[in-house]
């Protein structure tokens, strides 16, 4: 593994640690007596229910800020139109900025066809490799 992934491995073993000893205490804190004697089966599926709840409300997220993306990204085409019309060198710095920024949010999202929507910085000379890459894979 690269010292990338271990690292990442790292802080998500200190993320699971911490929580599951808050959890637990909290749990029995809450509940009191030994967690190996209870009722675990009822319990995991109230946790399961509570799982599909929480798995349905970051869905709901995730699709509201794929939306606003593409207000964005709509709002980014608008922008390089003006550039190109006005040719104002300080819109290029600020659309570079822009369409950066937009492709990092984009990556964090789960892979749809957003990889194509990152194609309004092409002619752009973007700062980091998000647009060089999407350029040469887009075809729109």
């Amino acid at each position: 593994m690269t010292i990338e992934q271990v690292e990442h491995l790292k802080s998500i073993q200190r993320r699971l640690n911490s929580r599951l000893e808050e959890k637990y205490v909290k749990g029995q804190l809450e509940h009191g007596g030994n967690l190996w004697e209870r009722d675990n089966l009822k319990d995991l599926g109230m946790e399961i229910v509570d799982m599909l709840t929480y798995f349905h409300c970051v869905e709901d997220n995730i699709l509201k800020i794929k939306k606003l993306t593409d207000l964005m990204y709509e709002g980014v085409r608008e922008v390089i139109v003006a550039k190109n019309t006005q040719n104002e060198p300080r819109l290029d710095s600020a659309i570079e900025i822009l369409c950066s920024s937009l492709a990092d949010i984009t990556n964090l999202l789960p892979k749809t066809d957003y990889d194509k929507r990152t194609t309004c910085c092409v002619g752009l000379h973007a700062p980091d490799s998000h647009a060089s890459s999407d350029k040469t894979n887009s075809s729109t």
